[in-house]
């Protein structure tokens, strides 16, 4: 409290000391920050203009008050030593702001063009942008010196663990303890629609086409742990209850020694615990970790690929490696990463190739020579000889999709060669295309595409480029509208009925097939009826609570990795390990911006990586010293 105290003394008597000019920012960023943090957009007003509320409006200048008093002071220190502002911070407020004010109108509307109707609204969001611009250029200093506030208070106590267990399994033991508490309540875990249709695919039940949509290899994986139960037991709950066991384990392992790492390279012991009980406790991870599927497998391997890039990069100087962060090991993680998921690929084999440069390493080099080869004969000779087949290319075509629907639902005008190309696209009538497009998701637009070789892909990208370049804002608000959840932390995302806790899919669901397989239907209706209060609980968890909502969000994720990489550069602290760290993370997304939707079970990587950003930020990233 004294400290607290005489920090707040030598604040005001540096802001006494700075200049008129600078002390005339106070008022002004405050009343600016305020205005533009009480108006929203509502398309249903008749300016399309909202005010929040005095209440509202009080609470905003009071805490624009106190950021605009610290701005002051900042400014003042950073003139005395020359520099007026941090270009990274600004970059990043910038950035912040853009995905604040866009996100917002299509939260509103699903469309951009009530930041453009007149010259009001223009003036109006030119206004708001460069509001919380300086909201957020003074929230992100601010934030900035409490995280250099914790690192330099903190004493850094490294006293040994109130056990001689190994604090690998500790942590493990304590992770799969948690979940296994899940695991009784949802005896014996879970199988989803798409889990439920890789199965199928690989029993070769209910007529279904074996391919590569869903990756082939995690179909060959939880397809011969399930036969090897049924050969066990015969009882295909038990046989379901094994591979749930076995994936939680598989967690538990990765997160066990993800929170390890933590604590070893130098953070605080209160992250090390902060990280210890999120693996654990936030029920996210137990609802996955029992839930089969392979976006479960797919985000704890990115989560541990991740680590293993920022441990090599820490050790790469260093005599000994820990077998974790070895070239092999990374080698075999980085092909699991891209055989879990088909955008897998674009995740660990450029992250591969980086690293190896980064480091001048010809062991590097090979590794990713090794890495790429595996992945090019898995696809052109392996799969193949198994007779699976590619994918559907339409599951490549979610925005010129999604911006043909939209032109359509908007009653834009074709061209005759336009509105050919598209009816030879198409197996429903073009006439009730339209009503297949959904803003926030792609599927009902792909879905009334052609397939194989009825499909001439270049055509329909030539007739969709061509009605997006007549109508760019529409164009682009199309593209966005399916995957702006991932970017702006104040959406839910799609499909977050489905996605906050366990469920099983249907017996007669015509895509998941699970009655092909699962021979005991009536056991899945009584789970579901049993557990429905307790998936409610969950679902309302997720919904309806004002702070933990936001870590289900994915955008909440994605604006921490962007504060990672503006604390990194703007202190000029730990800037190589932070953006190779953090490299995997920005090429999934890259991926998610393509995609058909801003479901949270493709951002688990971010998520389930929470402990990683916290170790960037506050962690020392020193080579623990070997005890003697």
């Amino acid at each position: 409290m004294a400290t607290m105290n005489s920090m707040v003394k030598d604040a005001v008597l540096l802001y006494r000391q700075c200049p008129r000019k600078i002390k005339l920012i106070v008022p002004a960023l405050a009343v600016a920050m305020s205005i533009a943090l009480t108006l929203d957009v509502n398309p249903s007003t008749v300016s399309g203009i909202q005010f929040l509320g005095f209440k509202r409006l009080i609470l905003t200048f009071a805490v624009s008050c106190g950021l605009s008093f610290y701005a002051a002071i900042r400014l003042q220190r950073r003139t005395e030593k020359g520099a007026l502002i941090s270009v990274p911070t600004l970059a990043c407020s910038l950035l912040y702001s853009a995905f604040m004010l866009l996100g917002q109108a299509l939260q509103a509307s699903s469309s951009f063009a009530i930041l453009y109707l007149d010259s009001l609204h223009v003036a109006w969001a030119v206004f708001r942008y460069l509001g919380l611009t300086c909201f957020t250029y003074c929230l992100l200093s601010a934030l900035m010196d409490i995280c250099r506030a914790a690192r330099a208070g903190d004493a850094q106590d490294k006293s040994p663990w109130p056990t001689k267990l190994p604090r690998t399994i500790l942590f493990t033991l304590i992770i799969a303890a948690s979940w296994l508490f899940w695991f009784i309540l949802f005896y014996p875990g879970a199988v989803p629609t798409d889990t439920a249709r890789q199965l199928a695919q690989f029993f070769g039940t209910g007529n279904t086409v074996l391919d590569n949509h869903f990756p082939y290899f995690t179909s060959l994986v939880l397809g011969s742990i399930y036969r090897l139960g049924m050969m066990l037991t015969s009882d295909c709950v038990i046989s379901i209850a094994l591979l749930a066991l076995l994936q939680l384990f598989f967690g538990s392992i990765i997160f066990g020694t993800v929170v390890k790492w933590v604590d070893e390279l130098g953070a605080p012991r209160w992250v090390t615990f902060l990280s210890l009980a999120f693996c654990a406790g936030f029920p996210l991870f137990s609802s996955h970790a029992i839930t089969i599927s392979k976006d479960f497998l797919h985000a704890c391997l990115v989560s541990l690929f991740s680590l293993q890039v920022l441990l090599r990069w820490v050790y790469r100087d260093s005599a000994t490696t820990p077998p974790i962060a070895s070239w092999h090991a990374l080698v075999l993680v980085a092909i699991l990463v891209a055989l879990t998921r088909n955008n897998g690929v674009f995740i660990s084999i450029p992250t591969l190739l980086v690293l190896a440069i980064a480091t001048k390493s010809k062991k590097g080099i090979g590794s990713f020579a090794i890495s790429l080869l595996c992945i090019v004969v898995w696809q052109t000779v392996v799969l193949p000889y198994a007779h699976v087949q590619p994918g559907e290319a339409v599951e490549a075509l979610s925005a010129p999709s999604q911006i043909v629907g939209r032109a359509l639902s908007l009653n834009h005008p074709l061209t005759e060669e336009e509105r050919r190309i598209l009816i030879d696209s198409i197996h429903v009538d073009f006439d009730a295309l339209a009503e297949a497009y959904n803003p926030q998701l792609a599927d009902g637009m792909k879905g009334s595409l052609n397939t194989g070789d009825d499909l001439d892909v270049p055509a329909f990208l030539s007739a969709s480029l061509s009605i997006a370049l007549r109508h760019p804002g529409d164009a682009l608000a199309a593209i966005l509208n399916t995957t702006y959840g991932f970017w702006y932390p104040f959406n839910l995302g799609t499909y977050w009925q489905a996605e906050g806790a366990p469920y099983w899919c249907s017996p007669d669901d015509a895509y998941g097939l699970l009655g092909t397989w699962f021979t005991d239907h009536e056991f899945v209706a009584l789970w579901s009826a049993e557990h429905a209060d307790l998936i409610t609980t969950l679902q309302n968890l997720r919904i309806n609570t004002s702070v933990l909502t936001f870590l289900y969000r994915p955008g909440t994720y994605t604006w921490i990795l962007l504060f990672c990489l503006c604390a990194s550069f703007s202190e000029k602290r730990h800037r190589s390990a932070t953006a190779i760290c953090i490299l995997p993370f920005l090429l999934l997304m890259a991926t998610l911006l393509a995609g058909p939707c801003s479901s949270i079970r493709y951002s688990l990587p971010f998520i389930f990586s929470l402990p990683i950003f916290l170790l960037l930020l506050f962690g020392r990233l020193e080579r623990p010293v070997p005890s003697t």
